[in-house]
């Protein structure tokens, strides 16, 4: 993809972009300090930020959010694939990612990246009491992904890292 770039770097981070899954500032600002960040740049612009959390036996991306850009750009896959080599350069062997039940293309994106559904959170969203629109499908559950790495071949050079 033409004049994109990913960095490791906190300072790039949009913070608006964090707040598109309604988290609250304070909430936001505790997961970027919490958390790794991986900023995806396009055209000299913040277009994307993974937030990733290092658990006990698994890493975690904790916030995925993309700007609106055209379809089908490529950000969220480059940026995933980077995210997964490092987290395989750092020993690790699991990712796992949570995402509403509605976010239909970001699940068809997952499911060819290789993860695999290892649990769904019933209800998650909807005690938060967002209620149905006509022709829109309501984030309910919350479904869990897992990515084993070692079924898939490193596509960075370990050197960008």
């Amino acid at each position: 993809m033409e004049n994109f770039s990913i960095s490791i770097n906190k300072d790039l981070v949009d913070v608006d972009l964090l707040l598109q899954d309604q988290l609250s500032l304070p909430e936001a600002m505790r997961q970027l300090n919490l958390c790794e960040a991986f900023v995806g740049v396009l055209s000299g612009r913040t277009v994307a930020v993974c937030l990733l959390a290092k658990r006990k036996n698994y890493y975690d991306i904790v916030n995925l959010a993309v700007a609106a850009l055209p379809e089908d750009t490529g950000v969220i896959y480059e940026l995933l694939m980077y995210v997964m080599d490092y987290v395989r350069v750092q020993g690790g062997r699991f990712v796992e990612i949570g995402m509403g039940n509605a976010e239909l293309r970001r699940h068809a994106l997952l499911i060819r990246l290789g993860f695999r559904v290892v649990g769904v959170w019933g209800d998650y969203f909807a005690r938060g009491g967002e209620t149905a629109q006509p022709g829109k499908v309501v984030n309910r559950d919350l479904l869990r992904y897992r990515i084993d790495l070692n079924e898939l071949q490193p596509r960075y050079r370990q050197s960008t890292f």
